[in-house]
């Protein structure tokens, strides 16, 4: 009796331990690059964080260098130029790879470029990054 209680005592600390770093090896070992997965925002909120994002683009809706995060995506945005156009997956795909292809109206060209095709970045960031911003717009507070 106590070999097969020991034996199921041992089993459930040894399943309990793989859960845990399973769930570890998650939160912090890096998507294969060859893997086709979407976004995960939680990720994405991780990067923002790393890229010092939130030093000009803030997620509650307060004004910064670059435009809130709060409700952009889905929005309307102007640019310099005169042109419009609707905030959705490749609008914010393109503003992530190429900052300053078009300026937004009352912005200036002050994002900096990040090399996500270089490590330590890599492209998988940039759909994390769009599914962090995307989820921005869905909070209601």
């Amino acid at each position: 009796m106590r070999i097969i209680g020991g034996l199921l005592i041992g089993t459930a600390v040894l399943l309990f331990q793989s859960m845990l770093s399973t769930r570890a090896s998650a939160r912090i070992a890096p998507l294969d690059p060859a893997e086709k997965t979407p976004g995960q925002s939680w990720r994405g909120k991780q990067l923002f964080k790393q890229l010092n994002c939130a030093t000009c683009h803030s997620i509650d809706g307060n004004a910064g260098l670059g435009p809130t995060m709060k409700d952009y995506f889905g929005s309307e945005v102007q640019y310099a130029d005169g042109s419009s156009q609707r905030v959705d997956d490749a609008h914010v795909h393109e503003a992530i790879m190429k900052p300053n292809a078009q300026i937004m109206s009352g912005y200036g060209p002050t994002m900096p470029q990040v090399d996500f095709e270089k490590p330590p970045r890599k492209m998988s960031d940039v759909d994390d990054l769009v599914a962090f911003i995307k989820e921005q717009a869905a909070k209601k507070e």
